[in-house]
């Protein structure tokens, strides 16, 4: 039995670490006008390290989209009257900015691929709904604040890095800090938890 596996029913199933080290009471619900939309593979619905899932739990106007399933196709539809954003560096991505965002008459739906670099990159060229949705990247701000999974780039950051990012560009600062909160709580407890020198 692996690890992960022998600890499954010691763990929150809210923020899914061992119920000693439990940090829910710092995952505070937020009012969000940005419609957040996570496309998470398969895979990385199990790791008790993925971030975006914190994000889910506290922006109150987000939603889960799952791809990866086998005998299951994956559809996505934008929101009716939102301006759809595909978060995701590339080449060809426009510098997410406030003046950027002054030329969008519709609230935005940020639209962001979590899985591995390999995986993510796949998400917005595959699928025919997402081909046309403009990409977006975040040129300035990384906190670089997780360290429980590398990056295999150097200005990398994690899921909810990048989205408390761009909400802080296309929402509110307030949005921003109280997402990376959370996040900095979870990589504190995390950490503890994987040292017992720290029990």
């Amino acid at each position: 039995m692996s690890k992960r596996r022998s600890t499954a029913g010691v763990r929150c199933p809210g923020c899914r670490i061992n119920k000693r080290w439990c940090f829910c009471e710092h995952l505070k619900s937020i009012e969000n006008k940005c419609f957040l939309t996570v496309i998470m593979h398969l895979k990385e619905t199990q790791l008790t390290s993925n971030t975006s899932s914190l994000a889910l739990k506290m922006l109150r106007n987000s939603e889960l989209l799952i791809r990866g399933h086998r005998e299951q196709d994956f559809e996505f539809t934008p929101r009716p009257g939102y301006q759809p954003l595909y978060l995701f560096p590339t080449e060809d991505s426009l510098p997410l900015t406030p003046e950027l965002m002054k030329t969008f008459e519709k609230p935005i739906q940020l639209i962001l691929p979590d899985g591995t670099w390999r995986q993510a990159k796949k998400f917005h060229r595959r699928e025919p709904a997402l081909e046309a949705v403009p990409k977006v990247r975040i040129e300035e701000g990384f906190e670089k604040i997780y360290t429980l999974r590398t990056s295999p780039r150097d200005q990398g950051v994690c899921s909810l890095e990048a989205i408390a990012l761009a909400f802080g560009i296309i929402e509110s600062q307030e949005i921003k800090e109280g997402l990376l909160k959370a996040l900095r709580v979870m990589n504190e407890q995390v950490e503890i938890s994987r040292n017992p020198s720290l029990w």
